[in-house]
């Protein structure tokens, strides 16, 4: 079994811990950025398989980091988190993300299970990953 790399961009602290307890397993390895420039650092520095980035950050937004990793020769998924915000609504955040070619979108708050089924769409694999 291969190691999965997952990394994760959330200016809230406690989703970046949240995740990382959940996904963290013996053929899982998460790393954790607190905003978009500190995840754009990462990925130029390692290769990850996974990449689950909220959308509303400080400095350099998710979709920064989403066009950044488009360019990318090998692309990881991409798994975008969003709350929306006062102005903007999470569908239409979702909507301009898929126009980015993300592969899913999680709408917070989201369950550990939607999350295990996003990250793993192989079910038999996010049963496992829960147990």
């Amino acid at each position: 079994m291969t190691m999965t790399n997952i990394l994760v961009i959330d200016d809230e602290k406690e989703i970046t811990s949240k995740l990382e307890s959940v996904l963290s397993s013996s053929s899982c390895h998460v790393q954790t950025a607190h905003n978009g420039r500190d995840g754009l650092r990462m990925l130029r520095r390692y290769p990850f398989d996974v990449v689950i980035t909220d959308i509303i950050m400080p400095e350099i937004d998710g979709f920064e980091v989403i066009m950044e990793i488009n360019q990318m020769r090998q692309r990881p998924r991409v798994i975008v988190m969003t709350g929306g915000t006062m102005h903007l609504s999470r569908e239409y955040l979702a909507e301009v993300a898929r126009t980015l070619s993300v592969e899913q979108v999680l709408f917070k708050p989201f369950s550990i299970n939607e999350l295990l089924d996003t990250v793993f769409p192989e079910e038999e694999f996010a049963i496992a990953a829960a147990g």
